[in-house]
Order: structure tokens, then C-alpha cells, then sequence
């Protein structure tokens, strides 16, 4: 187990200065930047919560089989009775390292899936980071933005992000 892939990922930091922040996703507004940094922290916990579960995880299976190991070994009497309990021990092992290939996979999946709603979120705040280049970063967050509309198709994907994430499945209310 311990020759594991190593499935980590370079994550985003929330507290990267505000010019990196414009870098990775557009001019955005203060306010645009404090949602930005709350969204980054969110999938960075979630990231990191999937990983330590599998690990420890991991490290549950391989505490078991050497304590296995150790009582085997020093209660066996015979070589016959020592090969019995290895066998067993091997078809153990087999079963829990099946168990665990597919709690992992399961692992991955959920990652995946938190990517693609991190994906998601990026692709519904992109248009409304784009708009907030229109105005100048001492501008206050109130300040009403006038003409500038973003698509429907943008509302659209928003409003799909939000109700696809919240729990009662309501998120953004429908047409109200």
C-alpha cells in the first residue's frame, strides 16, 4: 500500500494577493473577491477532507495487517499451522485490499465531482467577473452598474450552479 500513487493536487490559496487573484480569474470587484477567496476555500477543504479520509484509511488497513502479522506469527506453534494462518491471512488481506481499491475509487470520484462543481462555479462567476473590468477597484461595492447586463445565458448557468449545490435543491429562486 505504501507505493500508492499519490493523487494530490496543487491547490489555489485563498489569501493569494488580489493582482495573482485578478491573474488566475479576471478583473473582479471586492466583493467578487471575497465570494472568489470563500469558493477557493471550500474546494481546498473538501479536496483535502476526500484525501485524509482515504489515508487514514490506508493506514487503518496496514495497522491491522501488521498487528495480524505480529499475533500470527508469535501464537503459530508449527509450520503447518503457520501456513494455514499466512493463507488465511493472504485471502484477509486480499479481501480488505479489494475494499479498500474501491473505497479509493470512490475517493477519486467524489474529488472529481468537487472539481467540476469548483469547474462550474468558475464557468457561472466568469461573466460577472468580466463585467466588474468595467469599473475601477476604488469603485464602491453599492455603486449600481448601470447599463451592463450579462447575458441570459449567464443568469441561466448561475442560477443552475446555485440550485444544483444547495441542499433543499431550491438554491436561487425560480422565476419570483
Amino acid at each position: 500500500m505504501s507505493d500508492t500513487q499519490d493523487t494530490r493536487v496543487e491547490r489555489l490559496d485563498p489569501e493569494m494577493p488580489a493582482q495573482e487573484m485578478r491573474l488566475h480569474m479576471g478583473d473582479m470587484l471586492a466583493q467578487e473577491m471575497r465570494t472568489a477567496r470563500a469558493a477557493i476555500r471550500w474546494a481546498n477543504s473538501q479536496a483535502a477532507t476526500a484525501l485524509a479520509d482515504r489515508d487514514a484509511k490506508i493506514a487503518e488497513l496496514e495497522r491491522e495487517r501488521d498487528r495480524r502479522n505480529f499475533v500470527q506469527t508469535m501464537t503459530g506453534p508449527t509450520a503447518q499451522d503457520k501456513a494455514q494462518v499466512w493463507q488465511s491471512q493472504a485471502e484477509d488481506f486480499a479481501a480488505k485490499l479489494d475494499t479498500s481499491e474501491a473505497q479509493v475509487a470512490e475517493l477519486l470520484r467524489e474529488r472529481s465531482e468537487t472539481q467540476q462543481k469548483l469547474e462550474r462555479a468558475t464557468e457561472a462567476l466568469e461573466p460577472f467577473a468580466r463585467l466588474a473590468a468595467h469599473y475601477a477597484d476604488d469603485t464602491p461595492d453599492d455603486h449600481p452598474a448601470e447599463s451592463i447586463v450579462p447575458n441570459v445565458g449567464d443568469l441561466r448557468r448561475a442560477r443552475a450552479f446555485l440550485n444544483s449545490n444547495s441542499p433543499d435543491g431550491k438554491g436561487a429562486s425560480q422565476n419570483g
